[in-house]
């Protein structure tokens, strides 16, 4: 506080002066309080006031504390180096650094104030509060990330050491989730993928007080995976019913795919590989009823279906691929009820094949009916004729075509189809058959030489039936002198009668009713090509007399007629062998080579070759002087001539010369032999002639 300061000189011996001066004030302050220790320290928050034990010094009675700037009042002092003070409880319910300011009493306060940080520290952890947890979460998609929150009793953020675990209400999905502590109290949940569908419940250890969402569902990815169907028959008749199909939707990860809002909308489409004839295909829908709402599962009306075909299933929206189970349905035709014929000719020729011609099969509802080696069935009035030919597949569903039908007799015909004559036919099934009316190519061989033996003829034409009549000249032949080898082949065989006897022989052929007709051929028969093999002599010498010869060889006829150098001679017919034939005047005063030849009339064979003979010349008679030169022989020249000497028959002979001569002399020298005169009216000249090889 404030003290006086008096100055006292004592009195003088003597008892006079001395005495206290005039007092002065000296202020004596507080001091600055110090502490060393503080305790408890720190303090974990609480609700209650505690009391703090301050050790220090410089503490004086009435010292007075404020905490964050609130009066707290005056502390309890024990001395100058103890003292205790108690903290409100409204200052230790929040956790952190409190600034609490200790300051002795005024007014002799001193020069300042202590200031201290009491550290109230958070209790331990008792809520758990979470943010940004989803209600709903995709299949297939992360789980956002999230925040947990923990708290002391009192509200302040404390840091937790907790595992956190989630599980779905069938405890088919569970696991834990990480935390990642990103502040004072707070942490971070790692993103995590859930697959299974369900609802699920976030859950954390240590018994603490969970606030805010903690349980979400993870509902089907929308995005339908796969579908799943089951009773689509494999097989069905067109005009049954298809019946109540079950159709389960999943997703990518198998869980039932909610399509409760499809349901009465939703369209199933059957579409067929292959449709009717004529390139038409089907499709029908199938509905759902609107009650149905069970989740991921689908069960369709029943639906008749009318049009065969093999359908493949298909879902609007949802990939082929992903469909299982049976996708593919065969609806079959049913039974055959239409039968429809087209082109078929209703007039035929027997033994001819039909024209080609298609029928198509159909059941009640216009499907094709599929028929495996189908059999067309022929029937005459009477039943005499009967028979099947086959049915080839025309490429279009229960469309066939009869290609190659033979009837092999007239009459007239129902057709059918075998095993389906109670289905009455539309278009024409009734064929008139006819026998055709026969023609005649050609004959082998047309033309040939009398036989002593019979021989077979063939014709080649059309038109030739079991039972049809051949007849030679009018007369009809059996039926075992003739044979049919096929329509257009008719083989009969020539009588040795008929073989014999040449000339031009009618053959007709004749096809009776109904239908039918006749036609004819001609056959030549002529004598062979004779054949000269030999004369008596094939040579003679130069003659004024004609000469007789004879003549062998073969295939002479009795008027066979000997040809010399295209001239007829006189023939006289022995036998087919032997000839005799007279050369003429004519032809023997001729020297030289000839041939010789034997005709028969034309229908009798022809010409022979020809064999040769030769006649010869006979001595020489005169000379022929060739190369005398008037002038020559006028004007005295000598010079050469050729002299050429021939028969009396004015032949040529084989004697040939040379003269010479010199007419003024008139001499002719080197001549020998025959002499002969030549003149030119001028001179004359006379020739020995010699002979020459």
């Amino acid at each position: 506080g404030e003290l006086p300061i008096t100055v006292f000189n004592p009195a003088i011996s003597t008892g006079s002066g001395g005495g206290y001066s005039n007092a002065l004030t000296f202020t004596l302050l507080n001091p600055v309080p110090i502490v060393t220790d503080l305790t408890p320290q720190p303090i974990v928050a609480t609700a209650q006031a505690t009391a703090l034990t301050l050790v220090g010094d410089g503490f004086v009675q009435g010292m007075t504390a404020r905490i964050d700037g609130v009066d707290i009042g005056v502390i309890g002092v024990t001395d100058a180096q103890h003292a205790s003070v108690t903290i409100p409880a409204s200052a230790l319910t929040l956790a952190g650094a409190h600034t609490l300011v200790l300051q002795n009493p005024a007014p002799f306060a001193g020069t300042g104030t202590l200031t201290l940080t009491l550290q109230v520290m958070p209790d331990a952890p008792v809520n758990a509060a979470f943010a940004g947890v989803p209600a709903t979460l995709a299949a297939g998609t992360r789980l956002p990330a999230f925040t947990v929150s923990f708290t002391d009793a009192l509200g302040n953020a404390v840091d937790a050491e907790v595992t956190l675990s989630f599980a779905n209400t069938t405890t088919t999905s569970s696991g834990t989730i990480t935390l990642t502590r990103t502040s004072l109290g707070t942490s971070t949940a790692t993103q995590t993928v859930f697959t299974q569908t369900g609802d699920y419940t976030l859950a954390v250890t240590g018994g603490l007080v969970v606030t805010g969402n903690v349980a979400f569902t993870v509902t089907p990815n929308t995005s339908v995976a796969q579908v799943v169907v089951q009773d689509l028959p494999a097989t069905l008749n067109a005009g049954d019913n298809l019946p109540p199909l079950t159709f389960t939707f999943t997703d990518i990860f198998g869980n039932p795919v909610d399509i409760a809002s499809l349901v009465g909308s939703v369209q199933f489409l059957l579409t067929p590989i292959y449709g009717n004839p004529g390139g038409t295909t089907a499709t029908f829908t199938l509905t759902v009823p609107a009650s149905q709402t069970v989740t991921g599962t689908l069960v369709t009306s029943p639906l008749q279906v009318t049009t065969a075909g093999t359908y493949s299933l298909q879902i609007q929206g949802v990939p082929n691929g992903a469909i299982t189970g049976t996708t593919q349905l065969a609806v079959q035709a049913g039974a055959a009820a239409q039968i429809q014929f087209v082109n078929v000719t209703t007039a035929a020729l027997r033994t001819i094949p039909l024209p080609p011609f298609t029928l198509s099969i159909k059941d009640a509802y216009d499907n094709p009916v599929l028929l495996q080696s189908p059999l067309l069935t022929f029937a005459n009035a009477d039943q005499s004729s009967t028979g099947t030919f086959a049915l080839f597949d025309a490429g279009l569903p229960g469309v066939f075509s009869a290609v190659g039908a033979v009837f092999t007799q007239a009459g007239d015909y129902t057709v059918a189809v075998a095993g389906l004559e109670s289905v009455a036919p539309t278009g024409n099934a009734l064929v008139s058959v006819v026998n055709p009316p026969p023609f005649s190519f050609g004959l082998f061989p047309s033309s040939t030489v009398a036989s002593v033996e019979a021989w077979t003829l063939t014709i080649f034409g059309w038109g030739f039936m079991p039972d049809t009549q051949v007849a030679i000249d009018g007369v009809v032949l059996d039926a075992a002198d003739f044979s049919i080898q096929s329509l257009s082949e008719l083989r009969l065989l020539v009588p040795q009668a008929l073989a014999n006897t040449i000339g031009e022989h009618v053959i007709s052929i004749n096809n009776g009713t109904p239908g039918g007709g006749s036609t004819v051929a001609t056959l030549t028969i002529t004598s062979p090509q004779p054949q000269i093999d030999s004369l008596s002599s094939q040579q003679f010498a130069v003659s004024d007399s004609s000469q007789t010869i004879e003549l062998w060889g073969q295939a002479f006829s009795p008027s066979a007629q000997a040809i010399v150098s295209g001239a007829p001679l006189t023939t006289t017919f022995i036998d087919s062998t032997h000839l005799s034939i007279t050369l003429p005047q004519s032809v023997m005063r001729r020297i030289g080579t000839y041939w010789v030849r034997v005709t028969n009339p034309t229908l009798e064979g022809g010409l022979s070759a020809p064999i040769l003979f030769t006649i010869t010349p006979a001595e020489a008679h005169h000379v022929d002087i060739v190369g005398v030169n008037e002038k020559l022989l006028v004007g005295g020249t000598q010079g050469t001539l050729h002299l050429y000497y021939r028969d009396k028959y004015d032949n040529l002979t084989n004697f040939e010369g040379i003269m010479s001569y010199n007419n003024s002399t008139g001499v002719v020298s080197g001549a020998i032999g025959v002499q002969s005169t030549y003149t030119n009216g001028v001179s004359t000249a006379t020739a020995t002639a010699f002979p020459i090889a």
